[in-house]
C-alpha cells in the first residue's frame, strides 16, 4: 500500500507542476527543463 501512495503522491507533484507551467512548455517546447524537473521529484531523498 505504501509504494501505491508514493506513486500517487508523485505523479500529483509531476502534473500539478507542468500545469503551473503549461504555458511556457507549450510556447518555448523546453521540454530538457520540464524533465529535469522531473528527474528532481523522482530523485527526491
Amino acid at each position: 500500500m505504501g509504494k501505491d501512495i508514493e506513486r500517487e503522491w508523485l505523479l500529483s507533484k509531476i502534473l500539478l507542476d507542468f500545469e503551473k507551467d503549461y504555458k511556457y512548455y507549450s510556447r518555448t517546447k523546453d521540454f530538457k527543463t520540464l524533465f529535469k524537473k522531473i528527474e528532481k521529484i523522482l530523485n527526491y531523498d
